[in-house]
């Protein structure tokens, strides 16, 4: 016979009775008798007597209620948005003259939130900061009110960003020039729509011009030029050609026109000296939107003339021979636009 926990059971061979607990795992009835004890028993000795009230836990078989089968919610989509950056960004920093001093703005006129840091260099490797913090999109920030006095390079970099999702930028990286000997000359300031007054907008993220591609130091090379030779004044002034109608500038790269001591200089030190000239004077004919400008490097090796061509190749800017008539073979024509 079989039993189940919470039987009622008398012993056969006992004038014992009892209530079945469990059925332990080598098959016997484990009882509780009557004077509070458990005891093994095999279901051959007990006889059924009743059933415990408590036997309906384990007599009554439960009606299984029917689960409801509920209608599975649609996943939600998750929300698109349009990354931040589809077009192009436009960030400058804007230089106004203010007395004697000149402010600095940091102009963002995108839809990138920017990290920065605005810093002068003291050194190779040092820098104070000057201001840093979170620029919002389409707002401007004033950066520092500086005197021109002794020369320095300013130094500011921006991380560009977006919420939730953003087109990746390169980073801002970028070296300038400020002092006694490099203020900024009365004709870069212009007309423009971020002030009532008007401003040198230097634009801080050039597409056409990838930093990655410039291979001369821009540190290094207004070290050299400070060192070496004469950052303001006539040696770096650019003097205008006539050519029909169409002004052209020209920059004469031979050393002794712009450095003092070319003959203490090694070859290599001139050679990154016009290289820094060059890249100086070509930004700036860049900036100031000009079509045309005449590079005169000369004969001699080669080197210098081939190594501006490198540089225009990897800006992608056309250039020609220029004149032999009036240039002879030592002199290369950039044409901007």
């Amino acid at each position: 016979m079989t039993f189940r926990p919470g039987d009622k059971v008398k012993f056969k061979d006992e004038p014992e009775q009892g209530v079945v607990v469990r059925i332990d795992k080598n098959g016997y009835v484990i009882v509780k008798t009557t004077d509070g004890f458990e005891r093994p028993v095999e279901s051959d000795d007990l006889m059924l007597t009743g059933i415990d009230n408590m036997t309906t836990l384990f007599e009554e078989e439960k009606t299984e209620e029917p689960i409801e089968e509920k209608e599975m919610a649609a996943p939600v989509e998750e929300e698109k948005s349009e990354p931040v950056g589809r077009e192009e960004p436009r960030i400058f920093l804007g230089v106004l003259q203010r007395n004697e001093k000149f402010a600095f703005y940091l102009i963002n006129d995108s839809d990138y939130s920017l990290w920065f840091t605005f810093s002068t260099l003291n050194g190779e490797n040092a820098a104070r900061m000057l201001e840093k913090g979170l620029l919002e999109d389409n707002t401007k920030l004033l950066l520092a009110e500086l005197l021109p006095e002794a020369t320095t390079t300013l130094f500011i970099q921006c991380i560009l960003f977006g919420t939730p999702f953003f087109i990746v930028r390169p980073t801002v990286d970028r070296q300038f020039p400020f002092g006694i000997n490099a203020i900024p000359r009365a004709r870069e300031f212009k007309d423009n729509p971020y002030f009532d007054e008007k401003a040198w907008l230097i634009p801080l993220v050039r597409q056409s011009l990838p930093s990655e591609k410039i291979t001369v130091d821009k540190h290094q090379k207004e070290k050299i030029l400070k060192e070496k030779g004469d950052l303001s004044g006539r040696r770096m002034m650019l003097r205008p050609k006539i050519a029909g109608n169409e002004p052209i500038e020209e920059v004469d790269l031979h050393a002794e026109t712009f450095l003092e001591n070319p003959s203490r200089m090694s070859n290599g030190e001139i050679l990154e000296a016009q290289l820094a000239r060059f890249e100086i004077a070509l930004e700036g004919a860049m900036r100031n939107k000009q079509k045309k400008m005449v590079f005169i490097h000369g004969l001699g090796n080669g080197k210098l003339k081939h190594e501006i061509r490198k540089r225009l190749d990897q800006r992608k800017i056309r250039y020609q021979d220029a004149s032999f008539k009036e240039y002879g073979y030592g002199a290369t024509l950039v044409i901007l636009k």
